[in-house]
């Protein structure tokens, strides 16, 4: 071998052929039989407004967090978290977290699922304080908005909310791997279908504005009139409904129209329905006309007569 010549090794590339997905009659079997444990699961262990429920803005129910950790219980399984992005400035705190849901026994994956919560989300964003705090934060009242005479005010101690804005993500992601494990998905969806939703709105909001202006009502006496400073936020996402809101102010304005009937027509109305123990004008008078002669007899010619 010359000197500079360097010793090589021969590198053998053996290709492998894909190994084809088969399903079996036991898979599907044990797949059945596990979709069937999980409905169980769902429609007898879980509880409404407790483990599901409504998320205001969004209509059909949801997963909430108590639940997604009974059904982590009942598969055996607990997550693992890895922070995928974050972010803490003076101005925005955010997360985004990414569940493993591992086996408790075999330590194998089951599921993943991704949550992210930041402090621009208006419950983070803002707070609510009374009219003295607002003051002595050097704002003026008049230009805020409203509520249960609170005032909204953009928080002052976002900071602090590290946190609580961490933990938010990962409840969020937890929730999401829990809606991957095999049957849960298509359970929670077959158990909320159909299901009687909390200020569902049979109308939309076109229809809304549109009844309003035929009536010559305008956004800020609607707002006036329901004692609402946001119809969306105060009263639709209260569970209140856009025709209880216009049956509100069908009502306020029926109470501030005049009566319909004036001069002429007032006069008529009172002819004909009088008060209780009243007389109808010319009533009187014609009761006092003097009666008809009567005629005379003899002054009678018949048939013969004539």
């Amino acid at each position: 071998m010359a000197q500079n010549e360097q010793p090589t090794t021969a590198v053998e590339v053996i290709e492998v052929a894909p190994v084809p997905i088969r399903l079996t009659p036991e898979a599907i079997e044990i797949t059945k039989q596990n979709i069937a444990l999980c409905e169980q699961l769902v429609s007898e262990v879980l509880e409404g407004d407790i483990d599901w429920g409504q998320i205001p803005g969004i209509a059909q129910p949801n997963l909430w967090d108590p639940g997604a950790s009974k059904i982590m219980a009942a598969f055996n399984c607990y997550p693992k978290y890895t922070v995928l992005n974050r972010i803490e400035e003076d101005n925005l705190i955010s997360f985004t977290i990414e569940s493993t849901l591992v086996n408790r026994q075999s330590r194998q994956p089951l599921a993943t699922g991704i949550g992210a919560c930041s402090t621009r989300e208006t419950k983070y964003k803002y707070r609510w304080v009374f009219e003295e705090e607002a003051i002595s934060m050097g704002l003026n009242p008049v230009t805020l908005k409203r509520k249960d005479k609170k005032y909204q005010v953009t928080n002052p101690e976002r900071g602090e909310l590290v946190n609580t804005i961490a933990k938010m993500s990962a409840k969020r992601a937890d929730i999401d791997a829990v809606q991957s494990l095999p049957g849960v998905a298509a359970t929670l969806r077959k158990l909320f279908k159909g299901m009687p939703v909390k200020g569902k709105e049979k109308r939309d909001w076109n229809w809304f504005w549109t009844q309003l202006r035929t009536m010559g009502v305008d956004s800020k006496k609607a707002h006036s009139i329901l004692g609402v400073v946001s119809i969306k936020d105060d009263w639709v996402g209260k569970g209140k409904t856009l025709d209880a809101a216009l049956a509100v102010i069908k009502l306020a304005l029926a109470k501030e129209k005049p009566s319909p009937l004036k001069g002429d027509e007032a006069a008529w109305e009172d002819l004909r329905h009088p008060t209780e123990g009243e007389e109808k004008p010319g009533a009187a008078a014609a009761s006092k006309k003097e009666p008809k002669p009567k005629r005379d007899p003899s002054s009678i010619k018949t048939i013969d007569d004539l």
